[in-house]
């Protein structure tokens, strides 16, 4: 029995948008949401207690940041 496993591969090149454009933002995210856990940890809720409904979203948003790092990736020019 001869049995040969043929694989094809088959690469098509991608094109990305430039990720500067967005970096910017998700790092704004991402330190923006521990600057707002710092605030409410410091100043308390009575204070800042026109801002309790980002107290929610907080947590949300750190993990969605770290995510959106992850797809930052080095394209060598050819």
């Amino acid at each position: 029995m001869n049995a040969q496993t043929i694989t094809v591969n088959r690469e098509r090149n991608a094109n990305v948008l430039n990720g500067w454009v967005m970096l910017p933002f998700v790092l704004l995210l991402l330190f923006g949401g521990i600057a707002l856990f710092i605030l409410f940890l410091v100043a308390g809720v009575s204070s800042v207690g026109h801002l309790w409904g980002l107290f929610y979203r907080e947590p949300a948003v750190e993990p969605l940041s770290i995510i959106l790092l992850v797809g930052f990736f080095y394209a060598a020019a050819e």
